[in-house]
């Protein structure tokens, strides 16, 4: 299957969060400091699993007017995801409390960047002729 650039750029970016989600498993294991345990579960569910899903959207979605859309929101969810699981790990699993001051900015970005992205494949989704 040939990807076009967002799917791309999305499965890409869910493989690498995929991989840290698997490394901080392990380092949780193997060290027994199970503090990091919300940071992991974002890093999974929001960076691995929901950029695989939006990876599958953006490869089915119909190709819409170009521009750079699309990329606004690969960043800014994904700066929301680094933001919010960032300061979950030194917030709760380093017990650096400041840091956590950034998890609700990293939330806000995520759900924007999340509405922005339905508001974009909405109409880019509808069924076609059969």
């Amino acid at each position: 299957m040939t990807l076009n650039r967002m799917s791309a750029l999305w499965a890409r970016t869910a493989l690498v969060w995929f991989v840290l989600a698997v490394c901080l498993g392990l380092f949780m294991g193997i060290t027994q400091r199970f503090e990091f345990a919300p940071s992991h579960a974002h890093i999974g569910v929001l960076g691995w699993l929901s950029s695989g899903v939006f990876a599958f959207l953006y490869a089915v979605a119909r190709e819409g007017r170009p521009g750079r859309g699309p990329f606004f929101h690969w960043a800014a969810y994904n700066i929301g995801v680094a933001a919010m699981t960032g300061g979950l790990f030194g917030g709760l699993g380093l017990g650096r409390e400041a840091m956590m001051a950034v998890v609700p900015a990293g939330a806000i970005l995520i759900v924007l960047s999340v509405l922005w992205a339905t508001v974009t494949l909405w109409p880019r989704l509808r069924p076609g002729a059969d």
